[in-house]
């Protein structure tokens, strides 16, 4: 009855699992229930919700920065700064955005 992951000791029969109720999804897959992800909803969102589109959001600007800059030179990436300065408003999401620098 040896579970993967499974630290027995002598105070935990087989039949219970040692990280408790929810198994080793006890310290949450949840994103919002990690250190310094929970204060990131928007005013009508879950904790939850604003946890992930601040995840995407940073995804995003990495991408930006890696793909985009990157491969453009300093001209071209002034260029697009002032030929769009609001591209990446409300992006990824509504009420979010990227800075360009």
């Amino acid at each position: 009855n040896t579970r993967v992951g499974d630290n027995t000791d002598a105070s935990t029969s087989n039949d219970e699992c040692p990280r408790q109720k929810g198994g080793c999804d006890a310290g949450s897959a949840c994103l919002e229930h990690h250190q310094g992800w929970n204060h990131y909803q928007l005013d009508g969102e879950t904790p939850g919700v604003g946890a992930l589109h601040e995840f995407h959001r940073r995804r995003t600007n990495f991408l930006l920065r890696q793909q985009v800059q990157r491969n453009c030179t300093a001209e071209q990436w002034k260029q697009l700064q002032q030929e769009y300065p609001n591209l990446l408003q409300n992006f990824p999401t509504r009420h979010r955005h990227i800075a360009f620098d």
